[in-house]
């Protein structure tokens, strides 16, 4: 496959493309080009229109949204419907005769689909961190880990 005559190679084959800070902490980035830098994260409080149990949700799951760099002002609203859903979630499963049924599938549903949009849910492979761990050029010698 591949070779002369057969058409070429199959569209998305062979090895994903590495990240800009993958490229530069390997050395193999090209001269010119900047690593891209991340923007400051600007945590902010829940809004004061929540519930009293749809912001425990809020302060449970915010930290990690604004870790992961999702939850911005812009997304907000969102990230507060999403609180909604997850409380909503919780009435229906306290009660038997709609535990299970198609109110409480349906909306177990959306909630997945919110967590993935805010990167607080697993994809099936392992999450990077957001900043790359800085690795010291002398550990084999001294045994240290990484640079603080």
């Amino acid at each position: 496959m591949g070779g002369i005559g057969s058409g070429g190679q199959r569209v998305g084959t062979g090895s994903k493309p590495k990240s800009r800070a993958d490229k530069v902490l390997e050395g193999t980035a090209k001269r010119g080009q900047k690593p891209a830098t991340l923007p400051n994260v600007d945590e902010f409080d829940a809004p004061d229109c929540l519930t009293h149990d749809e912001r425990a949700v809020w302060l449970d799951l915010a930290p990690h949204a604004f870790q992961a760099r999702t939850l911005t002002r812009a997304t907000a609203y969102s990230f507060q419907l999403m609180c909604r859903n997850i409380v909503l979630e919780r009435a229906l499963a306290s009660e038997p005769e709609e535990r299970g049924k198609a109110n409480h599938r349906g909306v177990i549903q959306r909630i997945d689909a919110e967590l993935l949009r805010f990167s607080l849910s697993p994809i099936g492979k392992p999450m990077a961190s957001v900043e790359p761990e800085k690795k010291d050029e002398w550990t084999e010698f001294d045994g240290a880990e990484t640079v603080q």
